[in-house]
């Protein structure tokens, strides 16, 4: 059976940065936000047809930025980066 994150308890890295929304970029954990995501998903809050998953990662020969998709095609896959652009330079305007 697999883990079921809704049963998780929640990190204190969680529950700030859901308190805080405005900086909650700033403080989340990579590991916190995709637990969160897995958490939402697993309680029935969301239901994604697709997701794209960016991540950065730095090491001693310089950054390197790539991505996870589960998503129909490429086409999907760039409309929702491109709309999840949109969405986070409204909001930063808030």
């Amino acid at each position: 059976m697999p883990l079921m994150y809704d049963k998780m308890p929640i990190s204190i890295t969680e529950a700030r940065a859901e308190r805080n929304a405005a900086n909650g970029g700033k403080i989340w954990t990579p590991r916190d936000a995709l637990v969160h995501m897995l958490r939402m998903i697993d309680c029935g809050e969301v239901s994604p047809d697709s997701l794209i998953l960016l991540y950065r990662t730095h090491n001693d020969t310089g950054t390197r930025v790539s991505y996870l998709r589960a998503a129909p095609d490429q086409e999907t896959s760039l409309g929702i980066c491109m709309e999840g652009m949109n969405v986070m330079m409204n909001a930063s305007r808030r």
